[in-house]
């Protein structure tokens, strides 16, 4: 977690919180402290959630049990890819442009299956 959030301008920074049943205290404190420094917090969380909805902003409850052993928290992963979906189209094509520069460093430094790569080895230079 970015905790340097807590100490950013207000009128430019947000935090989203995905929180879901066995709730961890850590997202309610952040929610807490984020609420004390101004900061616009938004959670992500099922119906049961009893913390959220006088600390925090906005709230979008998203259904988890669909009648199934365990809770399913799918349809907040979906909620996830959508609101990232709208940020990127609210900043448009600088958006790409970051991505490519983030994908080519990734390349460089981690590199993908299939795809060797390009920096000279640093094995073996030290021999003896």
């Amino acid at each position: 977690m970015q905790l340097e959030v807590l100490v950013s301008d207000p009128s430019k920074s947000c935090i989203v919180i995905f929180e879901a049943r066995r709730y961890s205290r850590l997202s309610r404190d952040l929610a807490v402290e984020a609420k004390s420094a101004g900061i616009p917090v938004t959670l992500v969380t099922d119906p049961f959630c009893d913390w959220g909805r006088d600390l925090v902003d906005e709230m979008f409850v998203v259904p988890t049990e669909f009648n199934q052993f365990w809770e399913s928290t799918a349809q907040m992963a979906s909620l996830a890819n959508l609101l990232v979906n709208s940020v990127f189209l609210e900043l448009g094509p600088k958006v790409e442009t970051r991505m490519e520069a983030i994908t080519q460093l990734y390349s460089e430094f981690t590199g993908y299956v299939g795809k060797p790569i390009n920096r000279p080895s640093q094995l073996g230079s030290n021999s003896a």
